[in-house]
C-alpha cells in the first residue's frame, strides 16, 4: 500500500513519533555534561557481561554525590536494547520505600514495565507484590536498576527470593556495601566502587557548569582551579556550585570559595548528611571523632578510647567503611574532604554561637576564647596548640573546667597548677613537644587508657622515665583509692 504524502503525511509523522517515543521510553535522562565517565562505563559493562548466561547482582558503591546514579543511567541506556521490554529503572528507592505503600507503588511500576499481563495493578500489599514479581522474573531475562538502595531487604522485596531467569542482571546503586550480603549462592554478586574524579576531569566538569563552555576566561582560570579543589572533586558539588556561579560577579566567586573552605555548600551538606542520619548514635560519635581529630591517625589508637566508652568499635568502624564514609589506608583513617567538612559542620551546628556548648573543638581561636570563660562547657574533645599562644603558660584551673573532656591533645605550652580533681572522664591525653620541666603536673588518671608524648625533643630519657614512673604512681594511687 502506498500513501500519498500530501494526504497521509501528518498521519505518518504521528506514527513515526509514536514509535520513536515508545522505543525511547526506557531511556533515562542524564546530564548534558558527561565528563570522565567512559572508563567507568567500560569497567561496569565488563562486570555485567550481558552475553554470559549466569545471573549477576552488581552494586555501584560510593559516598553520596559521587555520581553512582549517573553512571547507572548511562549503562542502562546503553544496555536496555539488549533486554527489549524486560528492563526497568527504579529511582530513589530509599526515599520512595519510606512512604506509606511506597514498596507497593514500586512493585506496580516494576511489573508494569516488564510485563504486559493485565491485573497487575491490583496489588494489596508488598508481600502480594513480591509474589507477583517472583512469578514474572522466574521466566524472563531482565535488566533492573535499583537506584539508592539502603537496606538489603529492599533488594529481596523488589526482585523476590526465588531464582531469577538465566542471563538476568540486577544493578543497584548504594552508599552501603552491606546491602548485597544476601544468601544467593547461585548468583554472581559483584561490586564496583566509585572513586573521586581526577583533578582534570573535575575541573572540566566545573568549567562546563560555570561557563557553559570548555574553558574559562583567563582571569577565572586560577579561581576555577581553587574552587574545584575546595569541592573535593565531588561531582554533586561541582555541578551545584558551578551552576550557582554561572554569570556571577568575581566577588561572588571569591566569597563562595571562602565559604567552601569552611563548610560544604548547603545542598551538598543536605545530600551528604543522609548517610550520617542513617547511623546509630554510637556510630555518629565515632564518625565525628574521626572527622574532627583522627584523619591520618593509626586506627588502633582511638579504638582504646572508644572501647573504654563502651562503644561497639569494630562494628561501628565497619559500618562507616561499608557506608563509604571512612577508609582505612595503611592502617590509618582516611576521609574525603567533603565528609570531613560535613562532620565538622554537624559539630558546629550543635551551637553556632557558643563553641563551648559544642561536643568538639579544633579551631584554635574558639578554644582559646572558650578557655577564658567560666561558662558551662560540654566539650568532649579538643586539640589545643599552645605554641606561641598568648595563654602560655595555661592554668590547670582553666583546662579543668572542661568536665566532660575525654580526649585532650596539647601541642607545646606549659601547664601550671593541679589537675588532681579535674578531667575525671579523660581517656586519652596527648602532649606533643612537651616543655622541659622537672615536675610533672598532677593528674587524675583513673580513667585514662592512652597517654602519649610525641615529638619529645626537650625531655631526655632519664626525665621521661621519671615522668612515666610518676604517672604509674598516680595511676595506682587513684585506681586503688
Amino acid at each position: 500500500m502506498v500513501f500519498h504524502c500530501g494526504r497521509h503525511g501528518k498521519l505518518i509523522k504521528v506514527v513515526v513519533e509514536t514509535i520513536v517515543k515508545k522505543l525511547k521510553t526506557k531511556h533515562r535522562k542524564v546530564t548534558d555534561y558527561l565528563v570522565g565517565i567512559n572508563d567507568r562505563v567500560v569497567a561496569l559493562r565488563k562486570l555485567l557481561d550481558v552475553n554470559s548466561h549466569d545471573v549477576r547482582l552488581i552494586s555501584i558503591c560510593g559516598m553520596g554525590g559521587i555520581g553512582k546514579t549517573t553512571l547507572a543511567k548511562v549503562v542502562f541506556n546503553e544496555l536496555s536494547s539488549d533486554f527489549g521490554k524486560c528492563c526497568c529503572f527504579l529511582e530513589d528507592i530509599r526515599a520512595n520505600s519510606s512512604h506509606e505503600n511506597g514498596l507497593v507503588e514500586l512493585h506496580r511500576k516494576l511489573l508494569s514495565e516488564i510485563s504486559n499481563r493485565t491485573g497487575m495493578w491490583s496489588i494489596d500489599n508488598s508481600d502480594d507484590g513480591m509474589k507477583r514479581i517472583e512469578k514474572v522474573l522466574h521466566n524472563k531475562k531482565v535488566l533492573i536498576i535499583l537506584d539508592d538502595i539502603d537496606k538489603g531487604t529492599q533488594v529481596e522485596k523488589l526482585v523476590g527470593e526465588k531464582t531469577l531467569y538465566y542471563g538476568s542482571r540486577i544493578l543497584i546503586t548504594t552508599r552501603n556495601k552491606d546491602v548485597l550480603r544476601i544468601h544467593k549462592s547461585k548468583y554472581h554478586i559483584l561490586e564496583y566502587e566509585m572513586e573521586v574524579m581526577s583533578i582534570d576531569c573535575a575541573l572540566e566538569l566545573f568549567i562546563r557548569h560555570a561557563f557553559d563552555s570548555d574553558s574559562p576566561s583567563d582571569d577565572y582560570s586560577d579561581l576555577s582551579r581553587d574552587i574545584t579543589f575546595a569541592t573535593g572533586r565531588l561531582p554533586l558539588a561541582l555541578e551545584i556550585i558551578g551552576s550557582f556561579l554561572y554569570n556571577r560577579r568575581r566577588q561572588i566567586w571569591h566569597e563562595t570559595l571562602k565559604k567552601l573552605r569552611k563548610a560544604p555548600h548547603e545542598d551538598v551538606f543536605r545530600k551528604l548528611k543522609i548517610s550520617f542520619d542513617a547511623l546509630t548514635l554510637e556510630q555518629q560519635q565515632i564518625f565525628l571523632d574521626i572527622a574532627c581529630f583522627f584523619i591520618g591517625e593509626d586506627r588502633r589508637n582511638p579504638t582504646y578510647m572508644w572501647k573504654d566508652c563502651e562503644f561497639s568499635v569494630e562494628t561501628g568502624v565497619e559500618v562507616l567503611i561499608n557506608m563509604s564514609l571512612v577508609k582505612i589506608v595503611k592502617h590509618k583513617f582516611w576521609m574525603h574532604d567533603k565528609l570531613r567538612d560535613l562532620g565538622r559542620e554537624i559539630v558546629r551546628q550543635e551551637n553556632p554561637t557558643n563553641p563551648g556548648k559544642c561536643s568538639r573543638l579544633w579551631i584554635q581561636q574558639e578554644i582559646l576564647n572558650t578557655i577564658t570563660t567560666k561558662k558551662m562547657k560540654k566539650v568532649q574533645a579538643l586539640n589545643l596548640n599552645l605554641c606561641r599562644s598568648y595563654l602560655n603558660p595555661i592554668q590547670c584551673e582553666d583546662i579543668g573546667r572542661f568536665d566532660h573532656l575525654k580526649y585532650l591533645k596539647l601541642n607545646g605550652g606549659t601547664l601550671v597548677g593541679n589537675l588532681e580533681n579535674c578531667l575525671t572522664k579523660l581517656r586519652w591525653f596527648i602532649w606533643s613537644h612537651p616543655p622541659q620541666t622537672s615536675k610533672p603536673i598532677i593528674m587524675n588518671l583513673k580513667n585514662l587508657v592512652i597517654l602519649q608524648f610525641t615529638d619529645n625533643d626537650v625531655i631526655d630519657d632519664s626525665k621521661l622515665q621519671g615522668l612515666i614512673r610518676y604517672v604509674i604512681y598516680f595511676f595506682l594511687f587513684f585506681f586503688l583509692k
